[in-house]
Formats: structure tokens, sequence, C-alpha cells
């Protein structure tokens, strides 16, 4: 089971509630014995992350598509060094 929320921005109480987020998804799979997931998807160009324009422009993807790049993307705020 996945929860998934998406934000066209991102403020402070935002990351509050993905952390309060994040708990309740701990509590629904111990009380479930079944895995669940919170998948926060950010679309704002101000912190760095497209993650539905991203989906949009692949055409044909799959949901596990979008869950891995949002995996590897950076956190909002945090600035990406070059390789």
């Amino acid at each position: 089971m996945v929860i998934v929320e998406s934000k066209g921005s991102i403020r402070e109480r935002d990351r509050a509630k993905r952390t309060r987020t994040e708990r309740y998804v701990d509590l629904l799979t111990q009380a479930t014995r079944q895995p669940w997931s919170y998948l926060f998807l950010i679309n704002d160009s101000a912190v760095g992350r497209q993650d539905i324009a991203w989906w949009q422009g692949q055409g044909r993807t799959l949901f596990r598509d979008l869950v891995r790049y949002v995996e590897n993307a950076p956190e909002p705020g945090m600035t990406l060094l070059p390789a």
C-alpha cells in the first residue's frame, strides 16, 4: 500500500506533515502486518524538484519508475554538488 501526496510548493508545515505521515505509515505497517510506503511528490522548480512534470514527460512510464525517480531525488533545499 502506498500513500501518495503531491505538493506544488513546499513550506515548513509540509515538512512537518511529511514527518507525521512517515510515522503514520510505520504504525500502519505494524498494525496491518503489510508493508506501507509514503511517496511525497514535489512539483516546485524553486526547490529543484519537478516530480510530476518528469513523470508526464516520460510517456508510458510505470508507477515504480516514478517511485525510483523520487527515491533518488534531492531533498528540498539541498544543493547538489557536481560529480
